[in-house]
């Protein structure tokens, strides 16, 4: 588990009957947290504090940043675009006041993208946090005579071939 400099008040500890109940309690406030923070400055605060980025590729990054706006301005505003939009989405040729439409084919082709981008982010936290993990407990665990022997070497071919 990792360190967090997070505060905990004695009250908020003494609302839960398990150590379980605690955790999930400061998770979910966490997760809250940083539900609301911008996708560029959680991508940053996760690099920073965990050493894990969620974008291989700053391309990456923007074109996700744009599809939240999209969605964000489905979603809050039925999908017109307003001043927060253009000025978050400089890329953009839409003007205030249109209507932002998406055809299926974008709309597969970014779920696709953000697939790989999820696919990503999992194999580079998985290398970062589980693989260390289970590599230590394995080595603890399990004693020496009953790991794999090292590999021995194939026989000499019973056939050389000759020049």
């Amino acid at each position: 588990m990792l360190i967090s400099e997070e505060k905990v008040s004695y009250k908020e500890i003494l609302e839960y009957d398990t150590k379980t109940e605690l955790i999930a309690f400061i998770t979910e406030r966490k997760v809250l947290a940083l539900s609301f923070k911008g996708l560029r400055e959680l991508s940053e605060d996760l690099e920073e504090k965990y050493g894990v980025m969620i974008f291989s590729k700053a391309e990456d990054l923007d074109r996700a940043a744009i599809l939240v706006e999209q969605r964000n301005l489905i979603v809050h505003n039925q999908g017109i675009v307003n001043q927060r939009y253009l000025n978050r989405v400089s890329s953009t040729t839409l003007k205030l006041g249109e209507a932002l439409t998406l055809d299926h084919d974008y709309v597969f082709k970014e779920q696709l993208f953000l697939a790989e981008v999820v696919k990503g982010f999992n194999m580079r936290t998985l290398a970062k946090f589980i693989v260390p993990l289970l590599k230590k407990s394995q080595q603890s665990v399990v004693p020496e005579t009953l790991q794999d022997p090292p590999e021995e070497p194939a026989p000499p071919s019973a056939n050389p071939r000759s020049s």
